[in-house]
């Protein structure tokens, strides 16, 4: 009931808009402020539909929106697995099948999310997105999405969107390196989280180290060059990439010890 009426309260404020596309725009940028981010997922979904192309900011509406949608089940995913393995530990049988229950439906909900975004990339916004740029990252966005997927998915759905994250990753990373500067945050940010796909998906600590650190020594020399208005994003990108490079060398030194990817950052 809360969200229809803040949608209701959002059409009206910015009804005097001059295009249906500028209206939902205005609506997402508010709810963003409102941190109404369900409202916000509501708006970027039907301007996806719209099959044109995203400027800049609508690519970032877009993927903040569904960022924080999905974030909140991964958390709550997490945390619910913690609680039905407390409650096996401790033979609470009641408990444990409540615990499933719920699991279940949390990964229904994260299931919905991950397909509608990927059915949105692949049928209305890559088919007009022409730039390098933003065609990589909506490229990244997919494998994320479909990494998500993996996470939790069944043998044979989970095998499918391996498959399907590593083609993502690979086709946009293939694209950023030969048209994007080592230092373009889309280009260091598809390379950090492709890495921690290999690290927590696959269980490849030596492949998430050489493209990992790949990306890091090819933008280390050229960070002051960067342009002023991706400094800051290239700086996060470059930190985290050291800081997963130093986490998942001391696992490559560690034999037998299995790899939980608990201090494992990417970047949205």
């Amino acid at each position: 009931f809360g969200s229809s009426v803040s949608i209701v309260f959002l059409e009206t404020a910015v009804s005097g808009m001059s295009s249906m596309r500028d209206e939902l725009v205005a609506r997402a940028q508010i709810a963003e402020q409102a941190n109404r981010h369900a409202d916000m997922v509501h708006f970027m979904r039907q301007v996806a539909e719209m099959g044109t192309t995203f400027s800049h900011e609508e690519r970032n509406l877009f993927s903040v929106a569904y960022k924080v949608y999905i974030g909140d089940r991964r958390s709550a995913r997490r945390a619910i697995r913690s609680v039905g393995t407390s409650a096996a530990a401790g033979d609470e049988a009641q408990k444990a099948a409540v615990v499933e229950e719920y699991l279940s439906k949390i990964e229904g909900e994260t299931r919905g999310i991950c397909d509608e975004v990927c059915r949105l990339i692949d049928s209305n916004i890559l088919p007009t997105e022409h730039s390098c740029e933003g065609r990589v990252f909506f490229l990244k966005m997919k494998g994320d999405y479909k990494r998500y997927l993996a996470e939790f998915a069944a043998t044979a759905d989970k095998e499918a969107a391996k498959q399907d994250a590593e083609a993502a990753y690979s086709t946009g990373l293939d694209s950023a390196m030969a048209e994007l500067a080592p230092t373009h945050p889309v280009r260091l940010g598809l390379a950090l989280n492709f890495a921690v796909f290999h690290f927590e998906v696959m269980r490849q600590s030596d492949k998430a180290c050489a493209l990992a650190r790949a990306a890091f020594d090819a933008a280390v020399g050229l960070m002051d060059s960067v342009p002023e208005d991706q400094a800051k994003d290239a700086q996060v990108l470059m930190q985290l990439l050291k800081e997963n490079l130093a986490l998942w060398t001391a696992d490559l030194q560690r034999d037998g010890v299995d790899q939980d990817g608990t201090a494992v950052e990417d970047f949205d």
